[in-house]
């Protein structure tokens, strides 16, 4: 959105792509109700990507084989903290054996709206997994982004994937 704005990237931005993107974020119209994201990390702890760290709803796992792997949660969870130096010195109880605590960047969900969207002139691809219960509004999303895309715009892409999560890749 900065490209379609900024005089000084203008023409260096030539195509744009959404992987399971957030779309009708607030604005001050129309704010949300606890207020505008404002703080730069996310924290997760051990339990939430173990045991509670489901992309999907239980009927689509069981529609879609596949989603929850044996032992995926452990291994993910271990990968991240091996990654994350700082990270898995935070949390849990005892300060000399720290549980570790999942470190994610928060971003702004502010204002990537139809209004945004329908500035954009650029090639633009969207990729939605159907069953993304992670992004508010999910396939609809992205479904009203194509939608908010200028008309006139020839080069634009809706791709929604059966059984796929937001972390589809």
């Amino acid at each position: 959105m900065y490209a379609a704005k900024s005089p000084e990237v203008t023409g260096k931005v030539d195509r744009v792509a959404f992987l399971a993107p957030f779309f009708g974020g607030p604005t001050e119209e129309t704010p949300p109700p606890q207020g505008f994201v404002s703080f730069p990390l996310t924290l997760m702890e051990r339990a939430q990507i173990v045991e509670g760290g489901r992309m999907a709803s239980p009927e689509r796992e069981a529609a879609c084989a596949g989603y929850t792997v044996d032992g995926s949660g452990e291994s993910a969870w271990t990968q991240l903290m091996d990654l994350d130096a700082e990270g898995r010195n935070w949390g849990g109880a005892d300060a000399n054996h720290p549980a570790g605590l999942l470190r994610l960047p928060t971003f702004s969900t502010y204002g990537f709206n139809d209004a945004v969207a329908g500035q954009l002139t650029q090639p633009t691809l969207i990729i939605q997994g159907l069953d993304d219960v992670v992004v508010p509004g999910g396939a609809a999303g992205a479904s009203a982004i194509y939608d908010a895309l200028p008309a006139t715009m020839a080069n634009k892409v809706l791709v929604q994937l059966d059984c796929a999560t937001h972390e589809m890749l």
